[in-house]
């Protein structure tokens, strides 16, 4: 994939990636799906002067399944 381009490639072709093959392996499909149409979502509503960048595009989506991971996890006392 091409670092930067004025166009996102399709939903399914950035899935497809290495990195987010790897995050749906770690996170699930349905949450990283989520999380990769919010981005997608995010880079469209300031898409006039930003070119998308497919590996901000991966890292971003990274951040945000390992943020609502520790979210997740709450410290219990057996």
């Amino acid at each position: 994939m091409t670092a930067a381009t004025h166009r996102p490639p399709s939903l399914d072709k950035l899935l497809d990636s290495d990195a987010m093959r790897a995050l749906v392996e770690q996170h699930g499909r349905a949450p990283t799906l989520a999380v990769a149409r919010a981005a997608l979502e995010a880079w469209r509503a300031t898409a006039t002067r930003v070119a998308f960048d497919a590996v901000a595009f991966e890292t971003g989506c990274q951040a945000t399944l390992q943020q609502q991971a520790a979210l997740a996890l709450r410290p219990v006392f057996n």
